[in-house]
């Protein structure tokens, strides 16, 4: 079975965040509000608005949890951009099958997937 991967960039606005099981929401919330202090530094009007949005639509999807699922919360928020060349603001969040061990936080121009393909070995 061939399994199509798509990889999406954007510009810097791309946040990948994951947060391991027994880990506390309340450490990720100040976290990204120290992060958009930092964004507002940003010289870029366009990028400092399109992080500073990214970040903000993460606390939201934070805020739907009282605390990390059992085996951790993967969240995924940016604007993409669709193969006809139109951005789309994307938001995603779950939990993993298999319990993740290490947090990782970063805000870049992809979703980093790194640490969740090895969860995914047993299917090839």
């Amino acid at each position: 079975m061939l399994i199509k991967r798509k990889c999406y960039r954007s510009g810097t606005s791309m946040i990948s965040l994951i947060i391991p099981a027994k880990d506390q929401i309340s450490r990720y919330s100040q976290m990204l509000a120290e992060e958009y202090g930092i964004a507002a530094n940003i010289r870029s009007r366009v990028n400092r608005q399109s992080v500073q949005s990214a970040i903000a639509s993460v606390q939201v999807r934070l805020r739907l949890y009282s605390k990390v699922p059992s085996n951790g919360l993967v969240i995924y928020c940016g604007t993409i951009l669709t193969d006809d060349g139109k951005e789309k603001k994307v938001n995603i969040d779950f939990e993993p099958f298999k319990p993740i061990h290490r947090s990782i936080y970063h805000c870049d121009n992809k979703f980093h997937t790194e640490l969740l393909q090895g969860l995914f070995n047993l299917f090839y």
